[in-house]
């Protein structure tokens, strides 16, 4: 990647990047992202969303649009893992702050035709360890961040309320970051890898389908095409080999949600319920290989003669395995427009025992609980929610495999994540003219 793309690279993600230091995703997707109002109800949303939080949950939802619609989303993540980076040496990242946010809008161009754009990070993983190893008398500070950054463009083609498809094309950025130094007793460092990538692609896309066969039931089906890209630096570090045009290939896996709402009146309120089901390709990650055009062995700044590799390949092993996400949601209405929601997340064990991450949700299913409220005027509408996440597991030693030759995975021990999240989100509505009033969905 030329410089001045790699640098714009750096700049949008940094408010994502500068101050993260702890794992939040399984796989690299998250199951508590965006945004409060569909958090509120477990993350739910793929059958119902109607403002432009739809480009990230299933694009079809901008087809409710009636004329412009602008949606913020801030999400303020506290989260910490306990892991063992190398050896017997437990260690925790965090508690840290992760700042998503999204940004989206979408506009009603033609009664049949809606168009959206965005722009939010969509998948990370990442943490920060500093731990010390009685065995060699090392300080060691361990740090990986992954990050994806989406800029959708879509468009929704719309038959009255009834039902609309979308196509959502994705351009995607990605940085990563991957760094780990030892400090000995003399107060002498060396780095063992410092390599700092990034990459863009415009070959993701989405698509999506919402339906409301009768009043009461709304059915939704979204599908993300898996991505895959390439990260470049001119230089950077790994296994202390100094290289030069290092390339760091990612995948972002396919997915595909199925969701279902039931909206029905009980003793004079309005009673929601909600459910998706999602499948994860997460297996198309199995494995990748940091390449450069040549390498070198470095140790503590001096290059050893001899060590040169052209072509230089190292294996980075995931063996992550296809899981399940499965959201459910309520939400009830009372006095004039306002709302409270409950929800809960199943997400299903991605990474491999054999191959475990420090870096990442550990090899076990997590949960999440979530509780939300919000108050929708004629205009507008803001929203409140709140997350728990949680999920452990203890690997044997037994259990990890090439332990010696993966140079990204952990070691066997207790491996565990606690997330708490807070989300706000504000969305303005715009009318349409009266003189394209028959433009409306709810007008048909």
């Amino acid at each position: 990647m030329r410089p001045l793309l790699r640098h714009a690279a750096t700049l949008a993600l940094i408010t994502t990047t500068a101050i993260t230091s702890t794992a939040s995703a399984g796989g690299y997707d998250t199951p508590v992202l965006y945004s409060a109002r569909h958090m509120g109800m477990g993350g739910t949303g793929v059958s119902w969303v109607y403002d432009p939080t739809a480009l990230y949950i299933n694009p079809a939802g901008i087809g409710q649009t009636e004329f412009i619609s602008l949606t913020l989303d801030i999400s303020p993540i506290i989260a910490s893992i306990e892991a063992v980076p190398k050896g017997d040496t437990p260690a925790k990242a965090g508690p840290a702050l992760l700042t998503p946010f999204l940004f989206g809008a979408s506009f009603r161009v033609w009664e049949y035709i809606t168009l959206g754009v965005g722009a939010f990070p969509v998948a990370s993983a990442s943490g920060g360890y500093e731990y010390s190893v009685a065995a060699t008398s090392l300080d060691i500070v361990d740090e990986t961040s992954i990050r994806f950054f989406e800029f959708p463009v879509a468009i929704a083609f719309n038959y009255k309320d009834y039902v609309s498809v979308a196509f959502s094309w994705r351009p995607t950025l990605a940085q990563i970051v991957r760094s780990q130094e030892s400090t000995n007793q003399q107060g002498n460092t060396a780095p063992y890898h410092d390599l700092s990538t990034s990459g863009f692609s415009m070959e993701g896309w989405r698509v999506g389908l919402q339906a409301k066969p009768i009043e009461m039931l709304s059915i939704g089906v979204h599908y993300r095409h898996k991505l895959e890209m390439n990260t470049e630096a001119d230089r950077g570090m790994l296994l202390s080999y100094e290289m030069k045009n290092p390339v760091f290939p990612v995948i972002l896996p396919s997915k595909l949600t199925f969701g279902a709402r039931v909206d029905v009146p009980v003793l004079e309120v309005d009673l929601g319920i909600s459910i998706d089901a999602e499948y994860g390709w997460q297996s198309q990650n199995d494995k990748v290989s940091v390449t450069a055009e040549s390498a070198a062995l470095n140790v503590n700044g001096v290059a050893i003669p001899g060590t040169e590799i052209q072509n230089a390949d190292f294996p980075i092993l995931y063996n992550w395995q296809d899981a399940w996400t499965v959201r459910w949601g309520a939400e009830v209405g009372f006095l004039e427009g306002a709302a409270l929601r409950v929800g809960f997340i199943w997400d299903q064990e991605t990474s491999n025992r054999g191959y475990p991450s420090a870096f990442g949700t550990p090899p076990a299913d997590t949960y999440s609980l979530t509780l939300g409220g919000g108050y929708k005027a004629k205009n507008w509408e803001v929203n409140l929610a709140y997350a728990y996440r949680t999920g452990e597991t203890t690997i044997e030693p037994e259990d990890v495999k090439d332990s010696a030759t993966c140079t990204n995975c952990s070691s066997a021990g207790y491996h565990a994540i606690e997330l708490h999240g807070i989300y706000v989100d504000f969305s303005w509505y715009f009318d349409l003219p009266t003189s394209l009033a028959h433009w409306s969905p709810k007008a048909k």
